[in-house]
């Protein structure tokens, strides 16, 4: 008999990808230089490089590697990388990852991704996160760390203190809620 897990294995920063965007964009110059450098990142780590079989970067794979790893909960973000093509498209949004998590509402969440603020604007960023919130029911949680009070003009100079974060147990919009007991674990872990 084998004993009862004991542990919540909750993983974070799941890039989906969609598969119709990245067809349309593949002759941007941009996108050659980015495959090299995950080929790249993908070789340190794993030792094989991208030209062999790999999953598609949908949740529809990414779900029989969470089983097969024993995994309970992925924490999944759109791929912005707006610089590949010019500022044009990003290679997912997050309706897109809205529709992929959907099927999996114990399993997938949202972690809300609305940049790049610099190049969409901060009007943007704020409706699309403020539409996330009001209409697709995703849960953000206030900051709690005060953000930096570093003087001078860099980027942590600048945050409002008042910033929308992500956080890491926030259900996905438009989901059903989680079990109680995955309620429980998340929240626990966030003491």
């Amino acid at each position: 008999m084998s004993a009862a897990k004991d542990y919540f294995i909750a993983m974070t920063e799941f890039h989906f990808m969609n598969p119709q965007t990245m067809s349309e964009i593949g002759y941007y110059p941009g996108m050659a230089k980015w495959w090299n450098s995950v080929d790249g990142v993908v070789r340190a780590w794993s030792g094989r490089d991208l030209s062999g079989e790999w999953p598609h970067p949908i949740a529809s794979e990414l779900i029989k590697y969470m089983d097969l790893a024993g995994v309970d909960v992925a924490f999944c973000l759109r791929e912005p990388m707006m610089d590949i093509t010019g500022g044009v498209v990003s290679l997912s949004t997050n309706g897109f990852m809205m529709q992929q998590i959907e099927p999996y509402p114990e399993r997938m969440y949202l972690e809300g991704n609305v940049g790049p603020v610099i190049k969409r604007g901060l009007d943007h960023a704020i409706w699309e996160m403020e539409y996330l919130v009001k209409e697709k029911g995703m849960r953000t949680r206030p900051r709690t760390t005060a953000p930096s009070t570093t003087s001078g003009s860099g980027p942590s100079s600048r945050r409002p203190s008042s910033s929308i974060s992500r956080s890491p147990c926030i259900p996905a919009p438009a989901m059903s809620a989680r079990s109680p007991a995955a309620s429980a674990r998340c929240a626990s872990s966030m003491t």
